[in-house]
C-alpha cells in the first residue's frame, strides 16, 4: 500500500510543480505585457513630443513672417494717413476760399 500512496504523492507533487510552472509562466507573460505596454506608451509620448516640437517650430517660423507682414501693413497705413493729413492741410485753405466764394457770389 505504501507504494500506492507514494505514487499518489509523487503525482500530487508533480501536479503542484506543474501548477507552479504554469503560474510562473502566466506571471511572466503578464509582466512582459505590462512592460511592452509601458514601452509603447513611452514611445507614443516621445513621438508626440517630437511632432509637437516640429509643429511649434514650423508655427513660430511662419507666424514671425505674418507678424512682420502685419507690422509692414500697419506702417503702410500710418504712412498713408500721414500723407492724406498733410495733403488735407495743404489744400484745405484754397478749397475753403473757393467754396466761400461760390456761396457768397450770387448770380
Amino acid at each position: 500500500m505504501s507504494q500506492k500512496t507514494q505514487g499518489i504523492q509523487q503525482l500530487l507533487e508533480a501536479e503542484r510543480k506543474a501548477a507552479e510552472i504554469v503560474q510562473s509562466a502566466r506571471d511572466y507573460r503578464t509582466t512582459q505585457l505590462r512592460a511592452a505596454r509601458d514601452d509603447a506608451k513611452k514611445l507614443i509620448e516621445d513621438k508626440k513630443k517630437e511632432a509637437e516640437g516640429k509643429y511649434n517650430s514650423y508655427a513660430n517660423q511662419n507666424s514671425s513672417g505674418s507678424k512682420s507682414a502685419e507690422q509692414q501693413a500697419e506702417k503702410d497705413v500710418e504712412d498713408r494717413v500721414k500723407a492724406m493729413t498733410a495733403a488735407l492741410a495743404k489744400g484745405k485753405d484754397p478749397v475753403i476760399k473757393d467754396l466761400l466764394a461760390a456761396v457768397v457770389t450770387v448770380e
